[in-house]
Order: structure tokens, then sequence, then C-alpha cells
């Protein structure tokens, strides 16, 4: 599952739905700036951000992708089983933690 973070649009969106094999945290923006991508996931509700990391806030990550509607609850259900047992999930504020990586924009 792949969280698009767009700071010229300044929007979140889940791409790749349903597959649970790679979270990820894709910011497209044309030099790295970790702020800017705090900013936007916290004006969407949808987590927070430091240097290296976006955490996703459970509860929007599960409604953005729908998972309850595509009938995939089980499989987001073992994603975060599997983030836990990792050390990944901060139960105290309910995210789960994906690598944030850099784009440029396209166009």
């Amino acid at each position: 599952m792949k969280i698009e973070i767009d700071l010229g649009r300044r929007s979140v969106e889940v791409l790749d739905p349903e597959d649970f094999t790679d979270l990820r945290a894709q910011a497209t923006a044309a030099a790295p700036v970790p702020a800017e991508v705090d900013l936007v996931l916290r004006a969407a509700g949808a987590g927070r951000a430091d240097d290296t990391h976006a955490h996703l806030s459970l509860a929007w990550l599960e409604g953005a992708a729908d998972v309850h509607s595509r009938g995939t609850g089980d499989s987001f259900a073992r994603m975060i089983a599997f983030a836990t047992e990792h050390g990944w999930v901060d139960p105290a504020a309910s995210t789960v933690r994906a690598h944030l990586v850099w784009s440029p924009p396209v166009g």
C-alpha cells in the first residue's frame, strides 16, 4: 500500500489499496521537505511525519483504503499485526510507521 503525499496539491491519497505487502509513504516534491509533509499529513488527519518516516493514523489509513467496502479488512489487520510485531505501530498514538520516500513532480 502506497500513500502519496503531494505537496503541490497538499493532498494525501492511498494508492494500491489492496497491496498489503509494502507500506510506504511517497512525497512528491522538488526537494525533501519533511516539515511540509508533516503539515499536509496533519491537515488531512492522516498522521504526522519526521525526517525519515510518516506515522500514519490507523483509523485514517483504514478509512482511506476503504478496507471494509473492499472486503480486505482481514488483510489490513494482518498487515498491522505484522507491523506491530516489528515495533512499527505506536499503540498510544494509534499510528503505524512507514518509510518516507521522495519523488520529483511529474510534468
